[in-house]
């Protein structure tokens, strides 16, 4: 699983770098399209796609004629299209500043979720009350039966 993180942590700056190659081009989008993604919707759909991008390359040899259907899935998790997808991508890309500050919030969450994963399952945290925490912070130990002596 480690191997998993840091192939995502080398991927996201690849990623980054190309759209950045991509939205130096004259053409620029002054308009949002009509059915742009919000940032706050974004982000978590952009984590989503890097996490199932990065978990086929890992697990599977890419084939370029077969379509990844996973990422259908997820758009519809997140109650997008891929047109809407594609056309926020392209806006953003476009607007530098604007898509930094996402795919900082991006690498963020893959950080924590990195973290998270690297400190291994968390044991479950119990409700208890104030009588039970004094019991147990207090140090002594209380009988739960009577003591006899031992047989002779």
């Amino acid at each position: 699983m480690l191997s998993y993180f840091c192939f995502v942590k080398r991927f996201i700056p690849l990623l980054a770098l190309a759209f950045f190659f991509f939205s130096c081009s004259e053409e620029t989008k002054e308009t949002p399209p009509a059915d742009l993604i919000p940032q706050e919707k974004m982000v978590p759909l952009l984590v989503d796609v890097h996490l199932l991008e990065a978990s086929i390359s890992l697990t599977q040899t890419p084939d370029p004629k077969r379509p990844v259907f996973g990422h259908y899935d997820i758009f519809k998790k997140h109650g997008v299209t891929h047109a809407q997808y594609e056309s926020s991508i392209a806006w953003y890309s476009s607007q530098l500043d604007e898509f930094d500050k996402m795919y900082e919030e991006v690498l963020n969450e893959l950080s924590r979720r990195q973290a998270r994963e690297a400190a291994g399952p968390q044991p479950p945290q119990n409700d208890t009350s104030k009588n039970d925490t004094a019991k147990k912070s207090s140090g002594a130990v209380k009988p739960t039966g009577v003591f006899r002596k031992p047989a002779k």
